[in-house]
């Protein structure tokens, strides 16, 4: 994944602010809310329909997984999308939040994304195994969330 890419994405995650609750694929609602105050420090230029959709499922995939990043794994794993070790029923740990991250791209953009474009159930369903429709409510709602804020701009590569 381009280093560039992975820095939007930290930034557009720590700028999250949770309640006392964090956010998993359990909770009733999306209890998050945005701080004001972001100032943009990369350029930034129009990006493709395509690419939207897959980043917004890649963020929306990490956000409801690690809890709004207050989860165990990913704050003391940098498990970043409830990844599992190959072969053993175990959650892998990373060296890196970035690595993290970038297995989550991994995974959505060669797997998910060609398998299943936005439909979301579809992903969910696969992803999660049995999470429900209460799971899917809340994933549609980041989605649609983390659509709108790159739906405006991607890093432009000097």
């Amino acid at each position: 994944m381009n280093k560039l890419y992975i820095a939007l994405l930290v930034i557009v995650l720590a700028l999250i602010d949770t309640k006392e609750e964090p956010v998993t694929s359990s909770v009733s609602k999306l209890q998050v809310k945005e701080k004001l105050e972001f100032q943009p420090i990369l350029v930034i230029e129009p990006i493709n329909e395509e690419d939207l959709n897959a980043q917004a499922i890649i963020n929306a995939t990490i956000r409801i997984e690690t809890g709004n990043m207050t989860s165990y794994m990913w704050l003391h794993m940098n498990n970043a999308g409830g990844i599992k070790e190959t072969g053993v029923d175990r959650y892998r740990t990373f060296e890196t939040k970035e690595e993290g991250i970038e297995a989550v791209e991994y995974e959505i953009k060669e797997y998910y994304y060609p398998k299943y474009g936005t439909d979301l159930k579809g992903i969910r369903d696969e992803y999660c195994g049995n999470c429900g429709e209460q799971d899917l409510n809340v994933f549609t709602e980041i989605f649609n969330e983390e659509k709108e804020k790159l739906k405006w701009f991607t890093i432009k590569k000097y």
